[in-house]
């Protein structure tokens, strides 16, 4: 028996056209399936056709597409589409799927979608990309509209007839990272705990939650150099080693006792630009604003890019 179900996450997701008009493996749990990807439109490639009509659902014995928005295209012609939607397969023994086999595929299938999301992230990914917006198109020309955080709308035009790209997307996910991705994902691998607490940092930002974001950026490069320091302090006796790491229980000690072990740190700024911010908007209950939140998230993304080894676990 063949189940078949439709997802998507609240933001699209860019993806190369090698990744579309794919299936590919997956496990969840002790179930086999597969995750298909949608289609770029037949009349795609034709110069007189608007590039951003909708992509086209997977083959399937069901047919989603009059309740279900796949994506868009946002690159012509190379075909780089924004996804909102997946399909998954799972296959089952119908002499065997009872009601607590269905509730274990349900529960499974739940955990899945979460870690496939949050594992995009170990790929340098943000899922929360609102950067791009098509404000019109015909069939000559485009206009696009590319705002940054803090800045007027910047216009962008572009020809039909010339092979252009959005730079703004230029971070799309390849079919190989895309791979890398799922495998992970059935392999029941998480995002480590450093990174989740980074990106929540980096969706608090979006969502003005400044003095949020300062708080678990600091608390992902707490977390980061505490597990470095787990694993190079060369002390054998586990009760020594946890008696130091509770000694130096907190940013500035930690740092100074990588630096007393020779451990390289990436940046100098920790203390300025997180630990010191966290500590007035704690203590003195200081206001945290965009650019100190910000500038602490790419300190510390930066720190636990050079120093985690496995983002996923």
């Amino acid at each position: 028996m063949k189940l078949i179900g439709v997802f998507g996450f609240e933001e699209s997701i860019a993806l190369k056209a090698e990744c579309l008009n794919r299936k590919i493996q997956i496990n969840i749990d002790n179930f086999k399936g597969k995750l298909l990807t949608p289609s770029l439109p037949k009349e795609f490639s034709k110069n007189s056709v608007d590039f951003r009509k909708a992509l086209i659902q997977p083959k399937s014995i069901i047919s989603f597409n009059e309740h279900q928005e796949w994506g868009r295209p946002y690159s012509w012609p190379s075909g780089d589409s924004e996804l909102m939607n997946f399909m998954l397969e799972i296959e089952t023994d119908d002499k065997k799927f009872d009601s607590e086999q269905k509730e274990l595929l349900i529960d499974g299938t739940e955990k899945w979608i979460k870690r496939f999301k949050n594992n995009f992230y170990s790929f340098d990914y943000l899922l929360e990309y609102k950067g791009l917006k098509v404000i019109s198109s015909s069939h000559v020309g485009f206009d696009y509209y590319s705002k940054a955080k803090g800045k007027k709308p910047e216009r962008l035009q572009s020809n039909r007839k010339d092979h252009f790209e959005i730079k703004s997307l230029d971070n799309a996910i390849d079919f190989k990272t895309f791979k890398n991705v799922l495998k992970s994902t059935s392999q029941n691998k998480s995002l480590c705990d450093e990174y989740l607490l980074i990106k929540n940092s980096q969706i608090a930002i979006e969502n003005n939650e400044f003095r949020k974001s300062i708080f678990e950026s600091a608390s992902a490069l707490e977390l980061c150099f505490t597990n470095v320091l787990k694993r190079k302090l060369k002390v054998n006796n586990e009760k020594l080693k946890t008696h130091i790491l509770k000694m130096n229980n907190s940013i500035e000690k930690k740092i100074k006792l990588l630096e007393t072990i020779d451990i390289e740190l990436p940046s100098n700024s920790y203390q300025k630009g997180v630990s010191e911010i966290r500590n007035r908007a704690i203590h003195a209950g200081v206001d945290v604003n965009e650019k100190e939140a910000d500038n602490a998230f790419r300190i510390v993304k930066q720190a636990l890019d050079n120093l985690i080894i496995d983002k996923l676990i």
